[in-house]
Order: C-alpha cells, then structure tokens, then sequence
C-alpha cells in the first residue's frame, strides 16, 4: 500500500462514523459523539480530530477506502446472522429508515458529511432494546443501503451499563456463531471502580463486525456504545 493509500485508508474511518476505528479502545470512543468529553482527559487532544478526518470525502473514494479499512477488523468466518439492532445492513434503505422514523415519531436529521442519518432520543421499544438510546447514526453507502448502526446511551448506572454490555456478549454469541471478545469485565463494581474503565465486547466475522462497550468517563458519568458493521466481500 502506497504512503498515499496509507493516508487515505485513515481518513477513511469517516466512513465508519468518525475515528471510531483509527484508535481502538478509549481514543476511538473519543472520537464518536458521545465519548466527546474523554477528549479532555487525553493530553494533545482538541475540539476537532487530531489527525485530520473530520475533512469530506467524495463518495467514491469514501466507499474505498471503507474497504480497505475494514479489512482491519475482518473474521475467519460469516456470520450466522449480522445484527443491528432491528435494522438490516445491506438491505435496509435510507427512505426505510426515514419512514420508521417518521411512524415513531423520532426526530432524525442528515449528517454533516451527508452519508448518514442520525437521530435523537430514540425510545427503546422502537429498536427492541431494554434502555432509549441517546443518539443513533445510521450510515449508508452510494446505493443508500445500510452499511452501519452506531447507538449510544448516557446516563446509566455502572450495574446497568455493565448487564447491557454482558447481555449483547450472549445475544451476539447467538445470533452470530462467534464467541465475542471480552476486553476488561463486565460487573458493576470494576466499571464503577476508576474514570475511564472500560468493559466491551466485539465479535469479528468476514461480512460483519460488532462492539459494544461501556467507558467510564469520571464524575459518575457512563456512556455504552453499540457499533454493527456490514463488512463487503
């Protein structure tokens, strides 16, 4: 891979949301909107991405490189079935999105680089899931079809972010056929325990990634985080 390709490959992560997947663990999450405020903890971090990603690419390349990226997170084996939360990547579209929205009554806007939509207290009877979700961003590709299902949630206790992420490990496992990943533990009192711990889970397949994570950012404040991924041939 050329020094060019290289370069582009990491701006590519603005396709996955951001640079959730340039930095694994903590940095990522920074980079998402809900785990904004660990910014602050992490020294030479600004308001903007410190490496550049928050620039617009065209459509195109953005698809190509998102290939090239998420190699980085490809499995062995395809998945049983690829998860997101209700929704189904590769088939379902953004007009589909937009009218499930508008008959919950969910206030969605287009993102500012114009491949997603986001939306904005989402009730968790919607999405059939035990807690609301703060904020969910739905990305898509040229062809508008889902590509990605990124969910966050503030505002829970330490025993609860924990069961949530303990839960999807199983779920995952399920409906997956691939045993998940544990990074930290999934208890109440480990998550509780110091400012910036973090408990997740993330399942790599050849056509589909997955992660949840709950991160402690300090002051009593917890974010869980939900990411699925279409992963293409």
């Amino acid at each position: 891979m050329t020094k060019a390709r290289r370069s582009l490959v990491v701006r590519g992560v603005l396709a996955l949301g951001g640079c959730s997947l340039l930095f694994v663990g903590l940095i990522g999450f920074a980079h998402t909107s809900a785990g904004r405020p660990l910014l602050a903890y992490l020294p030479g971090f600004g308001a903007t991405c410190p490496v550049g990603m928050d620039k617009q690419l065209a459509p195109e390349e953005r698809e190509k490189v998102r290939g090239e990226t998420l190699e980085m997170l490809r499995g062995e084996v395809a998945a049983r079935t690829r998860p997101a939360m209700g929704f189904r990547l590769g088939e379902t579209t953004r007009a589909e999105a937009r009218a499930w929205a508008a008959k919950s009554g969910i206030s969605c806007e287009d993102d500012k680089r114009g491949e997603g939509l986001r939306c904005a207290h989402v009730p968790g009877s919607s999405i059939a899931s035990e807690q609301d979700v703060d904020d969910l961003l739905f990305l898509f590709d040229t062809t508008d079809r889902l590509i990605a299902v990124d969910a966050s949630r503030r505002g829970l206790d330490a025993d609860t972010a924990a069961a949530l992420v303990d839960r999807r490990s199983g779920q995952l496992r399920e409906e997956t056929g691939t045993l998940p990943v544990l990074s930290g533990s999934t208890t109440g009192p480990y998550l509780a325990g110091a400012p910036l711990r973090r408990a997740s889970v993330e399942v790599r397949c050849s056509d589909y990634h997955a992660e949840v994570s709950a991160t402690n950012l300090g002051s009593g404040r917890l974010v869980v985080r939900e990411a699925y991924r279409a992963i293409p041939n």
